[in-house]
């Protein structure tokens, strides 16, 4: 294969490879990797694509246009303008048709060169020949219909087998004498052939003083370092030469919409030219008070293609308007900043594209969002003042670049801004401005917090210990708490970072800790209302009365579980902080640490107690593979087997240590892997009927005497023809509730380890097979409701009963999973 990779290297980059090249791609092949692959990535390799995007379609416009090979400095300026963005192949098409060379060889093609006069060229001097009409007529279709451009006509003739023979291994010579620095300043033609026979009859007296060589044109090339540029900012353009002296003055030609007045200073009229070829002119554009709209700048050197800069005119639109005789300063329909100036005496709005407005702090009365704009006050808390007004429109947004650390023995207290004067139709109430206010952070708990701690400073304005019968200050925070209490009953996770508490209204971290949660829902409670408001109206809506009989948490000390937490699970109220995976079964009975829920952690068969009859074994086996260990309830054969005997039933529950029920609230999730043995349907006898039983109740315990099951087990043929299950004709997963029975059959056909899955919630109760949902019942205030079942508020255990078929038969479980919040406190020991 070695001399396959040889060839890639010389079809694809014109050169032979070295060594450490070839050794390297012979690995990868001995590695797997496919020839087309390494073509593929020479194909995508920056050599390739310099090589053919760069450097030949420079080479064929010089062969093209010269007739020669082009001398190493104009190929390495060339190239580098391609790479640049700076010029294209129509610039240096541009630059070669003005040039006297090119005029010298070819005076009928003027300075703009047709289609047809640069393919006639390219078969003049690189295929050595006067075109076929065909070939001619092919060629020019496709430049001129712009199917093809410039770059991808050299690099078709360049790489057509007619110029390979003619010129290809002078044009490796050449590129590898250019890659080593090697190329003069005449390199001659690529397709010539080679030194003539010599003269058979030479002179003998040859002319001892030839005529030098002429000397090459000198080249010019303009760009400008930016093409867009605003008011205020500058623009550096820069001219490239090739034999031109240094200190040449070069003239310019300035053009364009612009005048005089947009510039500072005045436009130079040539450029000097420095040692090294090159010379630069930085033009600064004046930003006024003046709407000119777009303008441009053009400047044009004599041999080079002109360069144009756009001029954006940044007082079209100014960022924000100021009434000096109110000291009113309105922003509308954009999103700005406002930030204070240096030392704090200014207020400076600013927004992408656009002038900035400055205005004294002390001339700024009122700040007007209008107009859906979007304004993000930054650092400037200086702008929250009881004399300052901040009117917001209802569909325009105030934003606030605030953050708030979490509390800490040495940091104790939250940052405050004023929020009174933030008015919307003239109203400043929480309810009013909630909609427009946000945080930068755009998180719901900051903008919580920023509300909260607005309030709280107001409440201990005036009062260490708190103005506890402040009318307003009471019904602002009661209004916040409605605010949450709507959020918390769209989904909305409780926000239970600590808030700063006072004890005889000095913050006190250490004495009183207490969650913002608790803090807005204690202002609903019925005890704080007729405290703070007896007498009068309730000031509660109609979703934060529900909370009226939440237990008050006052978090003195912080508490892991208490009376208040397990009321929020029982009302549905998400609490991430307080959900746990109880039973977490990943890998058999030893892979769980000890303490995982306290007492219990399930890793023990010996938590695992029985259920009406005790199976044989609760064990762990060894499965091999990526399952590894499961676990194996091997029921006793010695027990009741009848269709109508329950007791043929034997199973394990899963319990707190077998003493206390996991009573898990609404949002709990009870997940499993089961095992469906494939060779049990070809064994006699062998038969398969087991699952698994979720046992709800009510908050005490009980449910109309007893407890509600929602149940999923797997049932094979045979044992669907035994008992008669769904008529006998059956095989897969049939679903119970206590108030219909066996409800719903889904058939199910696969062997091996199936996932199952239960969610509990207060309006549902969902199992899913696979990942999918298989069977649903909704869940109604009574029995007997259109597909209802009753409601139920806890789950208090899960059961793995399998039936017993007379024979000793083991049944697989494994990543046993139950997670949920419960509200039995000694879990959260």
């Amino acid at each position: 294969m070695t001399q396959a990779l040889v060839n890639l290297y010389e079809d694809l980059l014109l050169r032979t490879p070295g060594p450490d090249e070839l050794a390297f791609w012979e690995s990868a092949l001995v590695s797997g990797t496919s020839l087309e692959d390494i073509e593929r990535a020479f194909r995508l390799s920056d050599e390739y694509i310099d090589l053919h995007e760069v450097i030949l379609p420079i080479v064929a416009l010089y062969q093209g246009a010269f007739g020669r090979a082009p001398d190493g400095a104009g190929l390495a300026f060339w190239a580098e303008q391609f790479r640049s963005g700076a010029a294209s192949f129509s610039d240096l098409l541009g630059s070669f048709a003005k040039s006297a060379e090119f005029q010298d060889l070819h005076p009928e093609i003027g300075a703009d060169v047709t289609p047809e006069e640069l393919v006639g060229i390219f078969y003049e001097n690189l295929l050595g020949r006067a075109p076929d009409q065909a070939g001619f007529d092919f060629w020019v279709d496709l430049v001129a219909s712009g199917r093809l451009t410039g770059n991808q006509l050299s690099s078709a003739f360049l790489e057509s087998q007619e110029f390979q023979d003619l010129g290809g291994d002078n044009l490796r010579t050449f590129l590898a004498d250019f890659a080593d620095g090697a190329v003069d300043e005449d390199h001659g033609s690529l397709i010539g052939g080679g030194d003539p026979d010599p003269d058979p009859d030479p002179d003998p007296d040859p002319d001892p003083d030839p005529d030098p060589e002429p000397e090459p044109d000198p080249t010019y090339a303009v760009t400008a370092s930016a093409s867009r540029a605003s008011e205020g900012s500058s623009v550096t353009f820069t001219l490239e030469t090739t034999q031109v002296a240094a200190g040449t003055a070069v003239s310019i030609d300035w053009g364009g919409t612009s005048s005089p007045d947009d510039i500072d200073g005045t436009l130079p009229a040539s450029f000097t030219v420095g040692a090294d070829g090159r010379a630069e002119i930085t033009v600064h554009f004046r930003a006024d008070a003046l709407t000119e709209g777009t303008e441009t700048l053009t400047l044009d050197v004599s041999g080079a293609a002109p360069v144009t800069v756009t001029i954006d005119d940044t007082s079209l639109t100014p960022a924000a308007v100021f009434d000096p005789e109110t000291g009113r300063l309105e922003i509308g329909d954009i999103a700005a900043s406002v930030t204070l100036g240096a030392g704090g005496t200014s207020v400076i709005v600013s927004a992408a594209g656009r002038a900035s407005v400055e205005v004294a702090l002390a001339s700024l009365m009122s700040l007007a969002i209008k107009d859906e704009a979007e304004v993000t006050v930054v650092g400037s808390d200086a702008i929250f003042t009881d004399t300052r007004q901040i009117d917001v429109d209802a569909n325009a947004r105030l934003i606030v670049d605030i953050t708030y650390p979490a509390l800490s023995p040495t940091h104790q207290s939250h940052e405050a801004l004023n929020l009174a004067g933030v008015r919307v139709g003239g109203d400043n109430s929480p309810s009013a401005v909630w909609d427009v206010v946000s945080t930068a952070s755009g998180d719901i708990g900051d903008k919580f917090l920023l509300f909260w701690a607005n309030g709280d400073a107001k409440y201990y304005a005036g009062a260490p210990g708190g103005d506890y019968y402040n009318v307003d200050v009471n019904l602002a925070n009661i209004e916040l708490s409605n605010i949450y209490v709507d959020y918390l009953n769209n989904g909305g996770d409780a926000i239970t970072e600590i808030v700063q508490t006072k004890v005889g209204g000095v913050p006190n971290f250490e004495a009183r800790q207490q969650s913002l949660h608790d803090n807005l829902l204690a202002n609903v409670t019925d005890a704080a209302i007729d405290d703070r408001f007896h007498g009068q109206p309730d000031p509660r809506s109609e979703a934060a009365l529900v909370f009226g009989e939440r237990p008050f948490e006052d978090g003195d000390p912080p508490q892991a579980f208490s009376q208040a937490d397990a009321w929020d699970a029982l009302h549905g109220i998400s609490r991430p902080d307080l959900e746990k995976t109880y039973v977490d079964l990943q890998d058999g009975f030893d892979s769980i640490p000890e303490g995982t829920i306290g007492a219990y952690d399930g890793s023990n068969a010996d938590d695992w107690i029985a259920d009406r009859l005790a199976p044989a074994g609760v064990t762990t086996v060894e499965m091999g593979g990526e399952q590894g260990k499961a676990i194996a309830i091997t029921v006793n054969p010695d027990g009741p087997t009848g269709a109508s005997d329950h007791e043929r039933y034997q199973g394990v529950l899963i319990k707190d240590g077998g003493t206390d029920y996991l009573d898990l609230a609404h949002g709990s999730h009870v997940e499993f892997k089961f095992y469906i043995d494939p060779g049990w349907s070809q064994d006699e006898g062998a038969k398969q009927l087991s699952g698994a039983w979720i046992m709800m109740q009510d908050a005490v315990g009980s449910l109309n005497g007893g407890g509600r099951f929602s149940i999923a087990e797997y049932v094979d043929a045979d044992a669907a023809a035994a008992l008669g299950v769904n008529g006998g004709d059956f095989a897969g997963f049939r679903f119970w509730n206590s108030d219909e029975g066996w409800d719903e059959y889904v058939s199910f056909e696969g062997t091996g380890w199936v996932t199952l899955a239960f969610d509990f919630t207060g309006d549902a109760h969902v199992w899913s097979l696979n990942g999918e949902v298989v069977y649903s019942q909704l869940v109604g205030e009574f029995e007997g409701e259109a597909n209802t079942v009753a409601k139920t508020q806890i789950v208090q255990s899960v059961i793995f009963n399998s039936q017993n078929f007379g024979a000793a038969q083991t049944y697989l479980y494994d990543d046993v999973a139950v997670t949920g919040v419960s509200i039995n406190p000694d879990l959260y020991a």
